[in-house]
C-alpha cells in the first residue's frame, strides 16, 4: 500500500532563494529604469538644442547678408525641422526600448520566482502561475527590444546626415564672393 505523502514546504530555503532572486533582478530593474530616464533626458537636450537652436537662429543669420538666398534658408530650415522631429521620435522609441527591457527583466524575475516556488514550496506550485509560458513572453519582448534599439540608431544616423545637409544648405545660401574678411 502506497502512502500519499504531502510535499513538505521549506519556508526558510524559499525565503532565502526569493531574496536572492529579488536582489539579482532588482538591481537590473533599477538600472534599466534609471538609464531609461537619463538617456531620454540626454537625447532630448542634446539634439533639440542643436536642431532647435539652428532652426531658431536661421532667420537671424540669414539676414546678415542682404544677398542671402531664401530658397537655401527654406531648405536648411526644413532639414533642421526634420532633425528636431526625429529627435522627439527617437527619444520616445528609446523610452519604449528601456520600458521593454524593464518588462523583460520583470518577466525573468517572475519566471525565476516560479522556479523557486516549485523547488521550495511544492504544495503551492500549482497555484503559482504554473501554466504561464514566461520564456515565450520573454522571447516576444526581446524581438520588440531589438526593433526599438535599431530604429533610433538608424533614424539617428539619418538625422545626423540631414543635419549636415541642412548646414550645407544654410552656408550655400551666402554669397561669399563679396564678403570681406
Amino acid at each position: 500500500m502506497t502512502e500519499n505523502k504531502k510535499p513538505v514546504d521549506d519556508w526558510q530555503g524559499y525565503e532565502a532563494a526569493r531574496q536572492r532572486n529579488n536582489d539579482f533582478h532588482g538591481e537590473y530593474l533599477r538600472s534599466y529604469s534609471e538609464r531609461g530616464y537619463e538617456y531620454g533626458i540626454l537625447a532630448v537636450k542634446n539634439f533639440m538644442l542643436i536642431s532647435g537652436g539652428a532652426l531658431v537662429a536661421l532667420p537671424a543669420l540669414a539676414k546678415l547678408s542682404p544677398e542671402y538666398n531664401e530658397k537655401m534658408a527654406i531648405l536648411a530650415g526644413t532639414c533642421f525641422a526634420f532633425c528636431l522631429l526625429a529627435s522627439l521620435v527617437c527619444t520616445y522609441i528609446i523610452h519604449l526600448n528601456w520600458t521593454l527591457l524593464y518588462e523583460n527583466q520583470e518577466l525573468a524575475r517572475s519566471r525565476d520566482q516560479q522556479s523557486i516556488i516549485k523547488a521550495y514550496l511544492p504544495s503551492r506550485h500549482e497555484s503559482a502561475e504554473a501554466g504561464r509560458d514566461f520564456q515565450r513572453e520573454i522571447d516576444t519582448k526581446k524581438q520588440k527590444v531589438w526593433w526599438t534599439w535599431l530604429i533610433p540608431h538608424v533614424l539617428g544616423v539619418i538625422s545626423f546626415a540631414v543635419f549636415l545637409l541642412g548646414c550645407w544648405f544654410f552656408y550655400s545660401g551666402f554669397d561669399l564672393s563679396e564678403a570681406t574678411l
